[in-house]
């Protein structure tokens, strides 16, 4: 065997060891205790940790990591931080939420509220200029809270009479949100009488989104809204854009793209101005996952939907991830995939090169993050994640934030947070 032949066996022998290393080697061998229980909480801890050997095979290091001193009920992770509800004690409703910082998990500020935080919440931060502090605003059943996003102090909360259905955005004036009653609308902030309402087809449940100077809906009657944030429909600058199947997952903006996922079986890319679809791409299946987009390079962004597997075609239920560039033509009526990848249950991140998925345990038999090669969904190593509840998608910006790209947060009911990237 010649001395080229032997380096190439060392190379693919070594190339084996670290998925196997990835994959073998138990997590938490780190074990912290703390809290109600010390017994319960080492137990815990070594679930809910992955130890630097584990994450060393795979290229990854520990960025930081937390254990808060009570259970964890519910986690959002938006742009603006980490929002960590603990679940009521006795017979309260009342829970404590809790903002921590996205760069090293120190908490930011804590707050009482009184019920569930069922939807992410929004953070809006004014222009510059108008001298008012940066809001998070979220519903509680069919009530809206306005927090200081700075210091978490209340700023006001209001119910609202409709029964409300979707996460509520807002801008500078308002907040939105639609209803089981099928009606889209505009509140003042601080008030329950809503300045317009616009009437769809069937009942809202995907969170809305603003692009291209519009507040963009979509709706069961398979139908996404363009209106205007001040006045609702107005002519010549609303529209609206049919599917056709209920849209059921929450819709994605990114430039001047609006993109929806239709049980239709496809997934639409919609010009924000216009309603126009600029392109739609055909995913073998109903689409009830949210779109993800990413930028992977300056000028190369990835669009990445999961479809249910096609009901008429097998009665066992798989999900299959599309990785669709998007076209740079000014002409474009059709998507392509640049690769697909069967069983995957959510986009978790994007690093440098590796697009990080949450495999479907039902299909696979096993909890773990694969990270695949961006451009062809080659499997590069895979994560064990046994003990992590909560496995948010961090989008980062759309990948644009540097600080955060690649982050993955592993967090555990028991209250520990472990946040692992990789490495520079």
């Amino acid at each position: 065997m010649s001395k080229y032949a032997s380096a190439g066996w060392v190379i693919i022998v070594g190339a084996l060891l670290l998925v196997a290393s990835c994959e073998s080697v138990e997590s938490g061998s780190e074990p912290r205790s703390s809290g109600r229980n010390a017994k319960a909480g080492a137990a815990a801890g070594r679930e809910a940790r992955l130890s630097r050997d584990v994450l060393a095979a795979c290229g990854l290091e520990e960025v930081w990591y937390t254990r808060l001193d009570e259970p964890i009920e519910t986690v959002y992770l938006i742009d603006a931080g980490l929002f960590v509800v603990s679940p009521p004690e006795g017979s309260s409703d009342r829970r404590v939420l809790k903002m921590l910082s996205l760069r090293d998990g120190l908490s930011v500020w804590h707050e009482t509220v009184d019920g569930p935080i069922t939807d992410p919440p929004f953070a809006y931060r004014y222009p510059a200029g108008v001298q008012k502090s940066p809001e998070l605003i979220f519903r509680i059943h069919d009530t809206v809270h306005c927090l200081d996003l700075q210091y978490g102090a209340l700023l006001w909360k209001k119910t609202m009479p409709p029964p409300i259905s979707t996460p509520v955005i807002a801008d500078e004036n308002h907040i939105f949100f639609g209803t089981d009653s099928s009606r889209i609308l505009a509140v003042t902030k601080g008030q329950a009488v809503d300045d317009w309402v616009y009437l769809t087809r069937a009942k809202l449940s995907v969170a809305p989104v603003f692009n291209s100077g519009l507040v963009v809906f979509a709706s069961h009657d398979g139908f996404v809204y363009g209106m205007t944030p001040e006045n609702g429909w107005v002519n010549l600058r609303s529209w609206k854009t049919e599917t056709f199947g209920p849209i059921l997952a929450d819709i994605a903006q990114y430039s001047r793209w609006v993109f929806a996922g239709s049980t239709d079986y496809k997934l639409y890319c919609i010009e924000g101005r216009d309603g126009r679809v600029y392109w739609s791409f055909a995913a073998e299946g109903p689409i009830e996952a949210p779109p993800v987009v990413f930028r992977y390079r300056t000028n190369q962004e990835y669009v990445y939907c999961i479809a249910k597997n096609n009901p008429l075609v097998s009665s066992r239920e798989t999900r299959t991830l599309f990785a669709i560039p998007l076209p740079k033509a000014s002409v474009v009526t059709r998507g392509t995939h640049d690769w697909r990848r069967e069983n995957v249950l959510r986009v978790v991140t994007m690093g440098k090169d590796t697009l990080y998925v949450l495999n479907d345990p039902a299909t696979t038999g096993e909890r773990t993050i694969s990270g695949l090669d961006v451009k062809t969904g080659r499997e590069k190593l895979k994560i064990p994640v046994e003990g992590f509840n909560f496995l948010p998608t961090n989008h980062a910006d759309a990948g644009r934030d540097a600080s955060q790209r690649g982050r993955i947060y592993l967090i555990s009911t028991s209250g520990s947070i472990q946040v692992i990237g990789e490495k520079p």
